[in-house]
């Protein structure tokens, strides 16, 4: 997992069972199949709309990221609005 992603699942989630939830999901987005998108775009993603809410992250996985993958990059770029990241940047670290 790319250390932007990991220092952003440790910002959002405290909890340590929380946290270790949620990187266990997130890492498994490297050993799944093909999934239209890259696995950094979308656990970027995946974490631009859940922010600190676990829920959303477990709402995302079972609903196989929003039915498609690409579907869940675009409404973290709609959140971000439409700033044609992608979930492509790596989080910079000063952000809040």
């Amino acid at each position: 997992m790319p250390p932007d992603i990991e220092r952003r699942i440790s910002k959002y989630f405290s909890d340590d069972a929380v946290a270790q939830e949620v990187r266990k999901r997130i890492s498994a987005l490297w050993t799944v199949g093909p999934l239209g998108v890259g696995p950094e775009q979308l656990a970027r993603s995946i974490l631009i709309l859940a922010e600190s809410d676990v829920a959303i992250v477990r709402q995302l996985f079972e609903s196989n990221f929003l039915g498609d993958p690409r579907d869940t990059v675009t409404a973290a770029e709609r959140k971000l609005g439409w700033t044609k990241n992608w979930g492509l940047t790596p989080f910079d670290d000063a952000e809040s």
